[in-house]
């Protein structure tokens, strides 16, 4: 795979609920279609003709993303649990106010904190960048040239730091990504053979669009 296309889900319905975020399978505000719709129309002018693979997390919010899309790039997400957000275990569908309790004392060390599940019956980040990785593996063999994937916040970072090959400097470093609603971020090789960031978090697509 020569260059991937990451886009985050849009505006989901839990953040306006006051619910959890993770696997609480939260649907698309009107805000978030708007968005999608939009991040679509970008996308199909991005690929222009070219072949390409399309992923997404079967999560509902990253789903209706991802169909969405699909009206304009012309082609269906393949559905894939391995891209979805990092799971919250018991907290998942809860109301923020119902999970205070649940939330177990989050180590010192950051190293230590890789492998910390802050819920009972949660992943820790270690085994949710595995996973994606995983994932990502596959697509890779699947994908010879391009692929598009539709994500989430927690899981499109590891997607990021699997094209870096960054996985193994996760718990040494203070590494993240910014990656917004409906963001584009393009990931490619370059005529070196080096993996390159060429845009991170676009969202020059969404100009005008909100509240």
């Amino acid at each position: 795979m020569r260059e991937l296309i990451l886009v985050r889900h849009g505006e989901p319905t839990h953040v306006r609920d006051g619910l959890t975020g993770g696997w609480t399978d939260s649907a698309l505000t009107e805000l978030g279609r708007v968005q999608a719709a939009a991040t679509g129309g970008r996308l199909a002018e991005m690929f222009a003709q070219r072949p390409f693979a399309f992923y997404s997390s079967d999560l509902r919010r990253a789903r209706e993303t991802a169909e969405i899309i699909s009206e304009h790039v012309g082609i269906p997400a393949l559905l894939e649990s391995g891209l979805r957000e990092f799971n919250n275990g018991e907290a998942a569908n809860k109301t923020l106010a119902e999970t205070e309790g649940m939330v177990t004392t989050p180590p010192e060390a950051r190293e230590a904190a890789l492998d910390w599940a802050p819920y009972p019956g949660s992943e820790t980040w270690r085994t949710m960048t595995a996973r994606v990785g995983e994932c990502l593996d596959t697509i890779a063999r699947e994908a010879a040239s391009t692929a598009l994937i539709v994500s989430h916040g927690g899981s499109g970072q590891a997607v990021i730091t699997w094209w870096l090959g960054l996985t193994d400097l996760v718990g040494e470093r203070a590494i993240a990504f910014d990656l917004d609603l409906c963001s584009i971020t393009h990931l490619t090789l370059n005529r070196w053979e080096e993996r390159t960031i060429t845009k991170l978090n676009d969202m020059a697509h969404l100009a005008g669009i909100g509240p």
